[in-house]
């Protein structure tokens, strides 16, 4: 049977992270990555119409993917030694869990997945709640982030 810890992970103050204009560098971070994500979509597409020749169209069942570009680079980069995307790197933001340490691709991707899931699906209805919920808790973190456990912090 696991240890239980004394408190919470939730629980852990604030103070103990690097919270100064954490909100506002997130959207800025957040355009980078759209404009790395779009990067990525290009590339893809690209690659797909040069591949559909030799493969006789059969590349294009490959589109569907392309939903999840932005899924995967956040995972993929969120759960690696940096601990950031792209455009938090830029601006000085990382992704950990609540005792600092690094996170999972699971646990990156899933965040990203229902950020993305909520911003598409509800023409930013949803969005805008989610993002709201930062400003009702002293650690800055949004809907998507306490669900996932995760919170950003500056390096």
């Amino acid at each position: 049977m696991p240890s239980v810890p004394a408190t919470r992970p939730e629980s852990a103050p604030a103070a103990l992270f690097n919270l100064d204009n954490v909100r506002t560098l997130r959207v800025i971070a957040f355009l980078i990555d759209g404009a790395v994500v779009v990067g990525l979509w290009w590339l893809m597409g690209a690659l797909m119409v040069a591949l559909a020749f030799p493969t006789y169209g059969a590349s294009f069942a490959l589109a569907p993917l392309m939903s999840l570009v932005g899924v995967f680079y956040n995972g993929f980069t969120v759960s690696g030694r940096r601990m950031s995307t792209w455009g938090m790197r830029a601006v000085g933001l990382k992704v950990s869990d609540m005792a600092g340490h690094r996170v999972g691709f699971v646990i990156a991707a899933g965040h990203a997945l229902i950020f993305w899931l909520a911003t598409t699906m509800s023409w930013g209805m949803i969005t805008f709640a989610i993002l709201f919920v930062s400003f009702l808790n002293a650690d800055k973190r949004a809907a998507h982030d306490l669900v996932t456990g995760v919170i950003v912090t500056r390096r």
